[in-house]
């Protein structure tokens, strides 16, 4: 009977304690015990499951089904260009034998205006030490308005110009269309070229010549065939980069570092200041941010020395 007392009185603790372990109740003692036996219960401590870790987010090259595609059909694909707003939308080609991809297509048959091509690959770009410079280039094509023309209408409706400078062409432009460099949104392109997938910012932009700087295209592509070109050391770095913002024809407010990844786009003029100019576009990576080069030296290599 004291048995029975005893555990009526525990389940009445069990209720007004609020217990929630299923078949136990404590008795008078504090100890948890079987409504059944008697026994004590020893309570195992439920293992916490730890929350799930956030996804690592990461920088995600949009258009590698594209670039993957092109590339199947063409392994001379080195990269991918997209430019919003414009019909830049091209594979980056490179072939061994030099400016092959100037007049070839990407079926490596021959044409007039070519492809967008890569001076190097990565391979000669570092053999050269030139890496921190990437160039790819392709024609003014005016007529079919297609390759690289259609920066020069990035550039002309960025100086308030309303149509396209080249009278045969004469397209009216649209700036709620064009990328508006202004704004971040608008400077930052998604291009993958020789294995780096990233998202660039412009940084300077300009039409000029031979009567700007000797060799102007050598210059700024850090053309490795005539070494004058090279930067030899991180001051040399900084005098380009200088010379390339003085010359913009528009004031981006970007900061530029000798440390910084950068890739320069660029296309025959439409004749503004002679019949031999180019229109460029310098650009550095923003995201993923590069971690290649210190102090505007390649890590581990011969660069500039």
């Amino acid at each position: 009977m004291k048995r029975l007392i005893t555990g009526l009185l525990a389940v009445v603790m069990l209720i007004a304690s609020g217990c929630t372990t299923p078949g136990a109740v404590t008795d008078p003692d504090g100890i948890m015990v079987n409504v059944i036996d008697n026994t004590p219960i020893v309570e195992v401590e439920s293992t916490p499951v730890p929350e799930a870790l956030p996804e690592e987010t990461g920088y995600v090259f949009p258009y590698a089904d594209k670039m993957n595609e092109a590339r199947r059909q063409n392994s001379d694909v080195v990269g991918w260009i997209n430019i919003p707003g414009t019909n830049i939308n091209y594979p980056i080609l490179y072939g061994w034998e030099d400016w092959f991809y100037a007049d070839h297509d990407i079926n490596m048959e021959e044409n007039s205006i070519g492809s967008v091509y890569s001076h190097f690959n990565m391979a000669s770009y570092e053999n050269f030490g030139t890496s921190q410079n990437l160039a790819v280039a392709a024609a003014n094509a005016r007529v079919s308005q297609t390759l690289f023309h259609e920066l020069h209408h990035i550039q002309e409706v960025n100086l308030g110009n309303t149509h396209c400078a080249y009278r045969k062409c004469n397209a009216e432009l649209d700036p709620t269309v064009l990328p508006d460099l202004t704004t971040t949104e608008g400077r930052t392109w998604d291009i993958s070229i020789c294995g780096i997938d990233a998202r660039w910012e412009v940084w300077s932009m300009y039409e000029g010549g031979d009567n700007i700087k000797e060799e102007l295209v050598y210059y700024n592509t850090w053309f490795a065939k005539y070494e004058r070109h090279v930067p030899k050391n991180e001051q040399d770095i900084q005098d380009w980069i200088n010379d390339q913002l003085e010359r913009s024809q528009i004031d981006f407010g970007v900061e530029v570092s000798t440390s910084d990844q950068f890739l320069t786009l660029y296309t025959s003029g439409d004749n503004k200041d002679s019949d031999d100019t180019h229109l460029f576009f310098f650009l550095k990576q923003v995201e993923p941010v590069s971690v290649k080069f210190k102090g505007g030296l390649l890590a581990g290599s011969q660069s500039f020395e």
